[in-house]
């Protein structure tokens, strides 16, 4: 966010999730009497998970894990977000994510039949997408294809492409599109290193010509 500016506030700080019956992970808070203290260089022990700096330096990081009913929540908020192309309640004037201010149309019939076809096609295009992850990697609801009802079509490793691809780029100069190398070597890693399956996620826009370089090509064709 934007100290200088109210107006490009996190949308997370006008939005309120809707109203859930999910167990909650409750507030989060020290168990040290010192309080909190920012650490920008903070050191994790990767083999076991314990902070090696900070005010909870010595305590173990712990997965959090959602219920049935948070997770189809989180599924249902998600779906809202991609086939609304926005939020309920959503005042901000920016898109976030540093894509800039937001194209709005005015509210004639011509752009409100534009705004009509673009919602149905990511409607079109989202249950597209959730019928691959079905047919390629399961329903993940215990189905199961190997007998004992667990599906061996499950993913091991999901890979935020543009988080990847983007990861050291912000420099003068730098190119606007992702790091295509940077990201065929995480799927590499996972993939050919430690034999899972992966899934990798990119949007569309990263594979236009407009804005992909030809040598990202062969990259893109493996």
């Amino acid at each position: 966010t934007n100290e200088d500016d109210p107006s490009s506030s996190s949308t997370s700080t006008t939005i309120e999730p809707p109203p859930s019956t999910a167990a909650s992970m409750g507030p989060v808070v020290t168990t040290t009497t010192a309080g909190w203290t920012i650490d920008r260089h903070c050191r994790i022990n990767t083999d076991n998970g314990i902070l090696q700096t900070g005010c909870l330096q010595g305590h173990c990081l712990q997965p959090v894990f959602l219920s049935d009913d948070a997770k189809q929540e989180m599924m249902d908020y998600n779906q809202k977000i991609v086939i609304q192309g926005t939020l309920d309640g959503d005042t901000s004037k920016f898109q976030g994510g540093g894509k800039g201010p937001k194209r709005r149309g005015n509210n004639n019939t011509k752009n409100n039949n534009n705004g009509d076809q673009a919602a149905a096609a990511r409607k079109r295009q989202w249950n597209y997408f959730q019928e691959f992850l079905t047919k390629t990697y399961g329903s993940g609801n215990g189905s199961g294809t190997d007998g004992d009802g667990n599906d061996d079509r499950n993913l091991d490793v999901v890979i935020d492409g543009a988080n990847v691809g983007y990861y050291k780029q912000n420099f003068n100069n730098a190119p606007k599109h992702v790091d295509y190398r940077q990201i065929d070597q995480v799927v590499q890693h996972f993939q050919q290193t430690q034999g899972k399956r992966v899934l990798l996620v990119l949007h569309a826009r990263h594979f236009s010509h407009k804005l992909m370089p030809s040598w990202a090509q062969p990259i893109v064709d493996k």
